[in-house]
């Protein structure tokens, strides 16, 4: 596959302010002087590495000299210093017409952490002339605040894979979470992009961190061309999304005589797991195939064991023009001995009969997936716990246990940070008598205002009272006898010594603001909250399917 860049500006126009152009030089040599036209800032208010656009007009058929400088409110002017991937400097054509160009100015290094007023100033030379172009003034706030993506070209990936670079630009340390999502129509409409790698905690740096990322183009696209294709990247952290940032115009041609394409995979499996792949191509094409895993994010691999099976799916691979379809069963039980693995993901490699490397290399991977091989659980869990948006009163708390599970006895409580709780008063407590777990093997609990629920409390607004840290403890009651403990959560802060801890193991992650703790494997308790609960988006009613080793 090929990836083919078209000339265009990195990032579009929002806003153009031109306020001056002042023309110098004599005219001795009959050239005409240089047009600056539309500088601008991209909006009113930019932080961290901003794009400057401009454009530029010149008769002359000489290279320009540029020069980029600002202002911080009435002060002097200063050469702007210029981000990674800057674009305009020295030997820009505009060839008599109107080039449109840019500058990333790193503000990080000129301005530090402040909030100033600032304008631009760009000026263009030709061998005779020059001319200058200021922009109107705008605010650069670099208090910390959401990070900022930006784009390097795109890279030639074989396999229908189209390479990423980014890099992640933020004032502090903390991690950053990246989605991207992709365009054929040249950025009208974008959709959610399947890329491989690492895109939930990485770092970011006010010089911007670089990252490689891939996007399955060929997964995406249906191996169908597309000559007008952009990217999309929007970065997050704690404190929310940052702005979103658009690649480069390219192409996308395939190139492989053959394509492989793998199965969606389930959000969690357990024991043997199928790999299934389409291989398509020419009638006459036969291959055979390696197939691996990783844990990394794809920095080393491990060979899949196979189960023993009438053929194996790795030797002579006949491919078809309507692709042929072949499952690889893998005895994850054999390479893993932990209860519970995240971030998984599968590799096939299509070889030369004989298990030679082809060249290009035709590849392709699964979805990232979960996996446990714990022993599995037969009673109800605590499954999702959402504290809301303030003021807003949609939290929820969820369990998780196989359709039909009957809840008479079963209570589900609040342990607040000092150790009490609120059953005695009726506060932060339900009691699930006469209840049972429906089809979907998830049981709700909500307010009025919440979610639709299997059960509507009055008193949900009891419930996260006293805020973070906390723990929620199901259990069940047994006529003349102390409650028997079925789980437990604790989470809110990592030191479970300075607070009354009442969950199992080490307290859950906090979820960021907007975000719930769920359990990601429905039927698997590892008796630690830390490994057993992951933070995402609320999910109610949708808990992971309650698996068994008969699924």
């Amino acid at each position: 596959m090929r990836t083919i860049l078209r000339h265009a500006p990195l990032f579009f126009l929002f806003a153009s302010a031109l306020v001056a152009i002042v023309a110098c030089g004599d005219g001795r040599n009959g050239f005409t002087a240089p047009r600056i036209l539309r500088v601008a800032a991209p909006a009113d208010v930019v932080r961290g590495v901003v794009p400057v656009n401009f454009t530029l007009e010149d008769g002359s058929g000489w290279p320009l000299d540029l020069e980029v400088s600002f202002r911080l409110g009435a002060g002097d002017w200063r050469i702007a210093t210029a981000a990674p991937g800057a674009g305009a400097g020295p030997g820009v054509v505009a060839s008599g017409g109107a080039a449109s160009t840019f500058f990333l100015w790193d503000t990080w290094r000129d301005v530090g952490l402040e909030r100033v007023e600032a304008a631009l100033r760009v000026t263009a030379a030709n061998p005779d002339r020059r001319a200058s172009a200021e922009s109107e003034p705008f605010v650069i706030d670099n208090a910390n605040g959401p990070p900022q993506v930006l784009f390097d070209d795109a890279i030639e990936f074989s396999g229908g894979l189209v390479g990423l670079r980014i890099a992640l630009v933020d004032s502090d340390a903390e991690a950053v979470r990246l989605t991207v999502g992709y365009s054929t129509d040249d950025g009208e409409t974008f959709h959610p992009a399947k890329t491989f790698g690492n895109a939930d905690r990485l770092s970011a740096s006010r010089d911007g961190d670089v990252h490689a990322i891939s996007w399955d183009a060929g997964a995406d696209l249906g191996w169908r061309e597309y000559p007008n294709v952009r990217l999309r990247a929007v970065a997050k952290d704690g404190l929310g999304e940052g702005p979103a940032s658009d690649s480069s115009r390219f192409a996308v041609v395939f190139e492989a005589a053959s394509r492989l394409t793998l199965d969606p995979m389930p959000v969690t499996a357990r024991g043997d797991v199928a790999i299934g792949f389409l291989l398509g191509g020419p009638a006459a094409s036969y291959y055979d195939a390696r197939v691996e895993y990783s844990l990394d994010g794809g920095e080393t691999y491990a060979p899949c064991t196979a189960k023993p099976t009438a053929r194996d799916p790795r030797r002579n691979l006949a491919a078809r023009p309507e692709g042929a379809h072949y499952v690889f069963t893998w005895e994850t039980e054999r390479d893993l001995s932990a209860p519970t693995i995240r971030g998984l993901h599968v590799l096939v490699t299509l070889l030369a009969p004989g298990g030679g490397e082809l060249k290009p290399p035709i590849w392709s991977f699964t979805t990232p997936f979960g996996l446990t091989n714990g022993p599995v659980v037969g009673q109800p869990l605590i499954g999702e716990v959402y504290m809301g948006l303030a003021g807003a009163d949609d939290g929820f708390l969820e369990l998780t246990a196989r359709p039909g599970t009957p809840l008479d006895g079963y209570r589900l409580y609040e342990v607040w940070r000092d150790g009490f709780n609120g059953i005695p008063l009726g506060r932060a407590f339900v009691a699930l008598d006469g209840f049972a777990v429906g089809p979907s093997g998830a049981f709700v609990v909500a307010g009025p205002e919440g979610p639709p629920a299997d059960l509507v409390w009055e008193r949900f607004d009891t419930f996260f009272a006293y805020g973070l840290p906390t723990n929620f403890v199901l259990d069940r009651t047994n006529p003349g006898t102390e409650p028997t403990l079925i789980d437990a959560l604790g989470f809110g802060a990592d030191d479970a010594a300075s607070w009354s801890f009442q969950g199992e193991g080490r307290p859950a992650p906090a979820p960021e603001y907007g975000q719930s703790l769920t359990r990601d494997f429905a039927d698997a308790d590892t008796g630690d909250n830390y490994l057993d609960f992951i933070a995402v988006d609320p999910s109610p009613g949708q808990a992971r399917r309650w698996l068994t080793h008969d699924d």
